[in-house]
């Protein structure tokens, strides 16, 4: 889910630079990562901002090989540009009672997002008219993730529930654990 407002907070703070943010990230931190937010951020975000030349027709379905390059990059940004010595991905589980009427809702923003597929299919809508945010995640995109994360021996985490309360609770017991009051483990989720 994300934390809503969390981006505008760090602008306000530190500006638009990252290297301004980056300095207050101590060297070595761990993140944790909500690997549903991660993939959707990577995909509708990052590859038409940072990642321009892998771009790639999602009307198609996704190219898998691309995706597994960008995660790579993705990951490799994180650990040496920002300095994050440890990265921890997070698996959501089964949906809790209490998240029944989110998980409807994600259930009809997938079937219009098929639908989307299907008219372009038929011509019924054009590619240049759709952006990346009305088109469903590649099917296997998860599949290629966990790939990439166990060939890169990233740690994976698979939650009871939603990840972002287990993210929380470690996040909150790692940064408990430091006598001098240092934050060392971070959260990186999206602010959709």
């Amino acid at each position: 889910m994300g934390i809503h407002g969390l981006w505008k907070t760090v602008h306000a703070r530190y500006g638009r630079s990252l290297h301004s943010f980056v300095e207050v990230i101590d060297f070595g931190a761990t993140l944790l990562v909500d690997a549903s937010s991660f993939l959707f951020h990577l995909l509708n975000k990052q590859i038409p901002t940072i990642y321009k030349r892998y771009s790639f027709p999602r009307e198609c379905g996704g190219c898998y090989r691309l995706i597994d390059e960008v995660i790579r990059l993705e990951i490799k940004r994180l650990r040496q540009r920002l300095g994050f010595g440890r990265v921890i991905f997070y698996f959501d589980g089964p949906v809790s009672y209490y998240k029944q009427d989110t998980k409807e809702k994600r259930r009809k923003q997938i079937q219009q997002q098929w639908e989307v597929i299907y008219e372009l299919s038929v011509g019924l809508a054009r590619s240049s008219d759709v952006s990346p945010s009305q088109l469903p995640l590649p099917p296997l995109a998860f599949r290629v993730l966990n790939t990439v994360l166990k060939d890169l021996n990233v740690s994976i985490v698979s939650c009871p529930a939603e990840a972002d309360q287990q993210m929380a609770i470690d996040c909150q017991r790692l940064n408990q654990s430091q006598l001098d009051g240092k934050t060392i483990a971070y959260c990186y989720s999206s602010d959709r």
